[in-house]
């Protein structure tokens, strides 16, 4: 018995030896998530990519948006308050066929700007203020997602930036038919928070 506890220490003695001992480069060449985020170029987006949204919000239609049932409500949405929001809506699309085309989402401590493109009637990208007006997120349209009954939701890619304006967070995520989100993948870093439960569209 003595003899086979000391066999497993020296074991796991040279076990971690090894480890430690690994070549440095060995040890660099693995990639960390910070190391992974440092990489990614950022801002996606710059200003004059949504030039024509802050222009039009100037006389945007205003509305609003509210859930009563605090049960309804998208699955990333963190609040057990009842989903309420203003949206604000671009004034040529309102005005000429009366088709809301949402410039802006603003959820009080944080609001989602939209541009729209080729993917139109859906936003094509997104940036997130918050009440100081930083930047906090970003994210750009990826792909439609199709099933065997047609469309079925889509999927972005989303960048959220800490209080230094560096980035903390990257993933993917998927949208239902209802443009709520539903999932996230390739996830890299840790969120402070949710900024895309919802996605905007033309209706």
């Amino acid at each position: 018995m003595f003899l086979l506890l000391l066999l497993v220490t020296i074991a796991i003695f040279f076990f971690w030896n090894r480890q430690d001992n690994q070549p440095e480069g060995l040890k660099a060449s693995i990639p960390t998530q910070k190391s992974k985020l440092q990489q990614v170029k950022t801002p996606i987006w710059s200003d004059e990519d949504f030039e024509e949204s802050y222009r039009k919000l100037e006389h945007a239609v205003r509305g609003e948006v509210f859930m009563k049932d605090p049960d309804i409500k998208p699955p990333f949405y963190e609040s057990s308050k009842p989903l309420t929001y203003r949206t604000y809506n671009d004034p040529s699309w309102y005005h000429e066929y009366h088709f809301l085309v949402a410039l802006c989402h603003d959820f009080g401590e944080f609001k989602n700007v939209f541009l729209y493109g080729r993917s139109f009637p859906i936003a094509g990208g997104a940036r997130t203020f918050d009440k100081t007006g930083r930047l906090v997120a970003e994210a750009r349209l990826l792909r439609l997602i199709e099933g065997d009954q047609g469309f079925e939701g889509i999927e972005i890619e989303e960048f959220h930036y800490g209080p230094d304006g560096k980035l903390i967070f990257k993933c993917k995520s998927q949208f239902d038919r209802h443009y709520w989100k539903i999932g996230q993948t390739e996830v890299i870093g840790k969120k402070l928070r949710d900024y895309y439960f919802i996605w905007a569209k033309g209706h």
